[in-house]
């Protein structure tokens, strides 16, 4: 990990900004979600939380905005480079550095919580990791009808793992149900019991996330991959290429949610129909910012933040994790005022301003010198 002067040319400021606003949406779900477990009165909306299983929240599109976007700097960062050996080194040295750094965020984020709890050996930054050392070599030696073949047979693969394999020792899968499926049995074989923690009927009672959606995630990624070459390939003509991601973007919005209607939308496992459907919301918020930004050169002071926030992203990050503990431990009474003559949903509100202020507040400062942190 460095921190590097940011580049002053080639930069693409609609990715700047799109990043920044998944860093907001993160803030958002995150804080809510604190706000929820650990305030007695705590009310947020309901679509600033995830969702307990099946169906798709705000909160929930937020961290597949972000692999999305991590697969569109893939392509412009290493376009030039395909005819290259793989960095291999450089690529596992990134991916041990996010994991390590994932782990951190984990034991930091046990503060507070009952003794005995578990240290979870998955989340964000290690999926980030995994999926960018998976994604890199297969933009690097594939071209884009082969990654969409790609993409559409893992999709295909892993929902027929889901709906037709059983939860062994149990019975037949139900996607309903949460972790009835064959990705929370390998979650438990390869946890174990004191992480997964079995009802008696042998079903999880916690989900990690699903090792077995992995490859599932990365397709997120590897659409991200093909925005990125048509942006480099379409640069030109900004208002075709906005155009163009958002009607493919809507297509494969709409797919999703009908494939949803018989696969159902489950975050929590990376079901083939969220991951659709996720990539869609991707390419229309991607060709947003692109719209507004490169084609119309908004310079505005919410552009400029969400752009802020966006180049030092992983600074940002790791900062929400430390202002999301001083809300939940200092903001108590702050919260309870705010209850007293507002709604709660309001009052969320007004913590998740107070902690985006707190996240803000160092990228700009990192910003204003010139420097950004790489991984």
């Amino acid at each position: 990990m460095s921190a590097d002067p940011i580049p002053t040319t080639s930069r693409l400021r609609s990715l700047d900004a799109a990043r920044g606003f998944a860093i907001v949406g993160m803030v958002a779900a995150n804080t809510s979600r604190a706000v929820k477990q650990a305030f007695p009165s705590g009310d947020p909306h309901q679509t600033l939380l995830h969702a307990r299983w099946v169906g798709v929240h705000f909160a929930d599109i937020v961290f597949p905005l972000f692999l999305f976007f991590v697969g569109i700097a893939i392509a412009l960062s290493m376009e030039n480079r395909r005819d290259q050996p793989i960095p291999w080194r450089r690529l596992l040295v990134r991916t041990l550095l996010l994991i390590v750094l994932g782990q951190g965020v984990n034991s930091i984020s046990l503060l507070g919580s009952p003794a005995g709890t578990p240290l979870a050996i998955n989340g964000t930054l290690q999926r980030i990791g995994v999926v960018y050392f998976v994604a890199v070599p297969i933009f690097l030696r594939t071209t884009d009808a082969v990654r969409i073949g790609l993409c559409a047979t893992v999709l295909l693969a892993y929902g027929a793992a889901l709906e037709w394999l059983p939860f062994p020792g149990v019975g037949p899968a139900d996607l309903l149900e949460r972790n009835l499926n064959i990705a929370a049995w390998v979650d438990l074989t390869i946890l174990g019991e004191s992480r997964m923690v079995p009802d008696a009927n042998g079903i999880p009672t916690w989900s990690a996330g699903g090792l077995l959606s992995l490859p599932s995630t990365a397709v997120i990624a590897l659409v991200g991959t093909l925005a990125g070459g048509w942006i480099l390939r379409q640069r030109e003509d900004p208002q075709r290429l906005a155009l163009g991601m958002i009607g493919i973007g809507v297509t494969t919005l709409v797919a999703g949610s009908v494939w949803g209607t018989v696969h159902p939308m489950v975050k929590q496992i990376w079901t083939g129909s969220f991951v659709l459907h996720t990539s869609g919301v991707g390419l229309i918020v991607m060709a947003f910012f692109y719209a507004a930004i490169e084609r119309k050169d908004s310079q505005g002071r919410l552009v400029h933040a969400l752009e802020i926030m966006g180049r030092n992203s992983i600074t940002a990050y790791l900062v929400h994790v430390l202002a999301v503990i001083v809300a939940t431990v200092g903001l108590r009474g702050a919260y309870a005022v705010l209850t007293d003559v507002l709604s709660p949903q309001v009052a969320t509100l007004g913590i998740i301003l107070a902690l985006l202020a707190m996240v803000f507040a160092p990228t700009w400062w990192m910003n204003r010198r010139g420097f950004a942190v790489r991984v």
